[in-house]
């Protein structure tokens, strides 16, 4: 990973929620969702954002390096073409400042069974409705 590098979204698979101030990131494809901690939650708004992480860990003088490494790894973010970086708003920073933990993210997969189920679309007559696709390990 370059430092200067910045991040997207893997693609339209990837969508996320936040719910009672934990943010919840789910993989549509694989049927894998992920918890955020509140600092790698401001982290993953910064990188969507378009702030490359360079510009994250200056402002916040600390390492988002391991964080995009697993991000990328789980194929949450892809690395996208710089066009010039946001601003940093006083509020972005000041979330991010509060968070005094290391950013961590918790994986999960016991559900991606009934997530990659598609009961509309996944209709195969001689093995009957629905018929589920291989799993995804990972």
């Amino acid at each position: 990973m370059s430092s200067y590098e910045k991040f997207a979204l893997s693609g339209p698979d990837i969508v996320c929620e936040e719910f009672d101030g934990e943010l919840v990131v789910l993989d549509l494809k694989t049927g894998c969702y992920f918890s955020f901690n509140r600092s790698a939650s401001a982290i993953w708004g910064l990188l969507t954002a378009g702030f490359a992480p360079q510009a994250i860990e200056e402002a916040w003088g600390r390492s988002v390096g391991p964080l995009v490494e697993s991000l990328v790894g789980h194929n949450l973010l892809v690395a996208v073409p710089e066009d010039g970086e946001p601003r940093l708003e006083p509020d972005m920073l000041a979330t991010l400042q509060a968070a005094a933990d290391a950013p961590a993210i918790e994986a999960f997969d016991d559900l991606a069974d009934l997530i990659r189920a598609d009961p509309v679309h996944d209709v195969d007559k001689s093995a009957g409705w629905p018929h589920q696709t291989a799993a995804v390990s990972f």
